[in-house]
């Protein structure tokens, strides 16, 4: 049995996009509420979901770690919009992500 992976810390917390029926599958994984994922609405049937960036994947951020980390929901999103307005590279290359402050 392998060992769960180490909890992510709040500068890895990066946000995804993704529709409402996304739950749907998730729901289907876990029962457990501190297993589900954190989110909020976007526009129309989207959503704003959160993650932990690690170094080999995404990692899903279930309520538990927003809890452990001593998170609200709003100063999450501006932890997520924060990393990814520090990270602006694709492929190595600085990229203009500016878009994204229509917040």
């Amino acid at each position: 049995m392998s060992s769960p992976p180490p909890p992510g810390t709040v500068d890895q917390i990066v946000l995804r996009i993704k529709r409402r029926n996304f739950f749907k599958a998730i729901g289907e994984l876990t029962a457990d509420p501190t297993q589900q994922p954190v989110w909020r609405p976007f526009i129309a049937d989207m959503i704003v979901t959160y993650a932990f960036e690690m170094p080999q994947a995404l990692m899903m951020l279930p309520q538990r770690e927003m809890s452990r980390l001593g998170l609200t929901l709003d100063s999450l999103h501006k932890q997520a919009l924060t990393h990814l307005c520090n990270n602006r590279t694709i492929d190595g290359k600085s990229s203009s992500l500016d878009f994204i402050w229509a917040h």
